[in-house]
């Protein structure tokens, strides 16, 4: 990014969509990409803190040392830009990441200088706008003078593409605005802040997409911390709820985030968690279960008695083939955490090798993400991408098994009730697209 003639409009803007979410409890704070200092000067006026500044542009940096206490003239690009300053309790990433050729690097190395309580705020372009989407849709992609396609852009995000990132790094987000409007995105403004460093690292990636259904994914989640002993790190993949999911994912600290701006299904939804996953192990849970006492224990217990087992799934009272124990409904409580403690104490019978595991609730080995791929997203919404991925896992080599002493609660089909589409109809289909694959007659 090389220096640039100082333009007034472009780098003397106030942002106080930005401005209004810094911290009033921030008394260091950085502003990358400054420009001449006008959010910074604000920010001097409105709270006691000491604002620094970063900035390419020579005419803007003149304007900026008046606004601000400190500004260093550096291309961020530049690996020997980062010789400045000291621990921030703020970071203002306010669209200047688009403009980079190595954007995420940037981030992650500029993000060292948060203290552990910050809090950064990023500002994208969002390259999924309507009037974006139109013109690709007719074959145009025409930059600017300014706004989404400015031609100073080199980057280019989603909403979806970059708290893919954020979650992949172990930042939590805390919250999304639209801007000016949820109607007219044209730009993300993400609030965002390290994970807490973890007792120890995690073992297991607990990946769960989640679509209107608050009040199981509640309880899902509850089960989950209360009843899990191995190291985990849990990743909710939402498919744009309207319920009140994605807010109160945002209020909890322990869960990673990925949000998207439609319902994208949910083999898609697993494949966009996939991209983070960096432990030996993940599991995939749909978001209406509740896991019981020692699952995760004894389901990695019996994945590791074979080297060529590849999946592993539970016992359930709603699911289809083997993996059934037909029983009553349970309450949410002790009942349920009994019934399943009887069941594995007495269970006598060995793990069973299967064709076919159902991924409401399955463990597996992350080496399969690279011998065998990412679920088949033909399956649109779902339904049959597991019974596809375990037959491609077998072919690879490796075996599908049931243990048979874990037993999960599943209510069932809770996400695809909230869907608009109907669930006959689209097992019905995808029974087909299945068949079709695998030239089954």
């Amino acid at each position: 990014m090389e220096a640039k003639t100082f333009v007034h409009n472009y780098h003397d803007l106030l942002r106080p969509e930005i401005l209004n979410r810094v911290p009033k409890t921030a008394r260091r704070i950085l502003d990358l990409g400054c420009g001449t200092g006008r959010l910074g000067k604000a920010l001097k006026e409105r709270q006691e803190c000491i604002v620094n500044g970063v900035e390419v542009d020579e005419g803007a940096i003149e304007e900026a040392k008046k606004n601000l206490d400190n500004v260093t003239a550096a291309n961020l690009d530049d690996p020997c830009a980062s010789k400045y300053g000291k621990k921030y309790d703020c970071l203002v990433f306010a669209d200047i990441l688009e403009h980079l050729q190595n954007p995420w690097g940037v981030f992650l190395q500029e993000t060292l200088r948060l203290e552990d309580h910050g809090t950064i705020i990023i500002s994208l372009p969002n390259i999924a706008n309507d009037l974006i989407v139109s013109d690709l849709q007719k074959g145009l992609f025409r930059y600017a003078k300014a706004g989404i396609l400015d031609i100073t852009h080199l980057r280019f995000f989603t909403k979806t593409s970059f708290s893919t990132f954020l979650s992949a790094h172990d930042f939590k987000i805390t919250d999304i605005a639209a801007h000016p409007s949820k109607e007219d995105p044209i730009q993300w403004i993400f609030t965002v802040h390290k994970m807490k460093p973890r007792a120890e690292p995690p073992l297991i990636t607990l990946i769960m997409p989640t679509y209107n259904t608050i009040q199981f994914t509640r309880i899902a989640i509850k089960s989950i911390f209360a009843h899990t002993r191995i190291p985990f790190q849990l990743l909710v993949v939402d498919n744009n709820s309207n319920d009140g999911t994605v807010e109160m994912l945002r209020k909890d600290n322990r869960i990673l985030q990925i949000e998207n701006t439609q319902n994208l299904g949910f083999p898609t939804a697993v494949n966009q968690a996939f991209e983070c996953v960096t432990t030996p192990y993940f599991a995939i849970l749909n978001s209406d279960i509740i896991v019981t006492d020692k699952w995760l224990t004894h389901m990695l217990k019996v994945m590791l008695l074979d080297p060529k087992t590849g999946i592993v799934g539970p016992m359930s009272n709603y699911v289809s083939g083997p993996q059934l124990i037909t029983c009553k409904p349970f309450p949410t409580g002790e009942i349920l955490q009994d019934f399943a403690k009887r069941h594995m104490e007495n269970c006598t019978k060995f793990p069973t090798e299967y064709s076919r595991i159902v991924f409401f609730c399955v463990l597996l080995k992350t080496e399969l993400l690279e011998k065998v791929g990412i679920l088949d997203e033909i399956f649109g919404m779902g339904n049959f991408e597991d019974d596809d991925y375990c037959l491609r896992t077998m072919q690879a080599g490796y075996k599908c098994v049931i243990d048979n002493a874990v037993f999960i609660y599943h209510f069932g089909s809770q996400t695809f009730r909230k869907s608009t589409e109907d669930f006959r109809e689209l097992m019905k289909k995808n029974q087909l697209l299945f068949k079709k694959k695998w030239n089954i007659a």
